[in-house]
């Protein structure tokens, strides 16, 4: 690229999120010797930041203020300006909640294209990329090409879709955040942060391992055996629909096309049947274990290990055996 690339990078307690080092780690072969810069929400401290940018080959940072996050319309102004003033043709973002506030808006502004959940993106030449992304809910595959001296691209980029470099030393300066103007606080987001650290309170986006449960969990005090499951291989709790519908968890955990969309290396499903609304949010897994008494079950034609048999006594003896491992 003739141009450097954008990245928003974001933080959680005082490092860079994985699916943001992701992001840093694309642009990189995105930007080649043109560089990249970041545009980072979360850090606790500027020092550390820094340091941390650093090591993933960000030259500049814009460090944005506590909150900063809960002005969307603020936010895409200064990106949009900062992309013009630095030549930047591409702006980058991991999937979440700041790219779906702002990725849309941001493309709009700078007479460009949004392209949301890509999966897969190669760098054809100077300004040309092909990019990859699911549609229909995952059933097909659609493949785009675009080029960057015609239009700027923002792209909001799949979690767990893209290799993470080997960090290295560098450094990274700071770029000072621009004064607010009078117009600057018209729309306020409400952000609500969970400051957990059980299987339930961590991030589904960013989960290299989820363990989902559906409605034949019976009851929310039976998903206790996947939160043990869940803490054992380091990952996170889910749910389908019908469970959510069920009140056994929280609409905020749901998988699905009316929930959220997951992309993690492992995924198991727990007396999960596997309906199209289901599969949509989590057909992209690497790697899909299902547990269901039903033998045939569809999520069984879309696992790779299925075990047919009763969750409460398959889940427990799986949590057993890896504690052991």
């Amino acid at each position: 690229m003739t141009s450097p690339v954008i990245v928003v990078t974001e933080f959680a307690a005082g490092r860079i999120k994985p699916s943001s080092v992701e992001a840093l780690s694309l642009a990189h072969r995105v930007a080649g010797d043109a560089g990249v810069v970041a545009c980072v929400f979360g850090a606790s401290d500027e020092t550390s930041a820094l340091v941390d940018l650093g090591r993933w080959g960000v030259r500049e940072a814009l460090l944005a203020p506590v909150a900063a996050e809960l002005f969307p319309a603020r936010l895409v102004r200064v990106l949009a300006s900062w992309a013009t003033e630095v030549g930047a043709r591409s702006v980058l973002l991991a999937s979440g909640q700041i790219a779906a506030d702002i990725g849309p808006q941001l493309a709009a502004r700078l007479n460009g294209v949004w392209i949301q959940d890509c999966c897969e993106l190669t760098v054809e030449s100077s300004s040309d990329l092909t990019l990859l992304r699911p549609v229909y809910f995952g059933r097909l595959f659609e493949r785009l090409s675009a080029n960057t001296a015609q239009q700027p691209l923002v792209i909001g980029l799949r979690a767990n879709a893209f290799p993470a470099a080997t960090p290295s030393a560098g450094n990274c300066r700071a770029r000072p955040w621009p004064a607010p103007a009078a117009t600057d606080f018209g729309c306020v987001l409400q952000q609500v942060r969970n400051t957990g650290t059980g299987p339930r309170s961590q991030e589904l986006s960013a989960a290299r391992v989820v363990v989902a449960g559906g409605s034949a969990m019976g009851s929310a005090a039976n998903f206790q055996i996947l939160e043990e499951l869940a803490e054992v291989l380091g990952g996170v709790v889910a749910a389908s629909r019908g469970a959510v519908d069920l009140c056994y968890a929280p609409h905020a955990r749901q998988i699905g096309q009316t929930g959220k969309t997951v992309s993690p290396v492992l995924f198991v499903a727990c007396g999960i049947s596997g309906a199209p609304q289901h599969l949509a949010g989590m057909r992209t897994s690497q790697y899909i274990v299902a547990i269901n008494k039903d033998p045939h079950a569809p999520i069984f034609r879309h696992a790779d290990i299925g075990w047919v048999g009763d969750l409460f006594t398959a889940v427990p003896l799986l949590t057993a055996r890896l504690r052991n491992a």
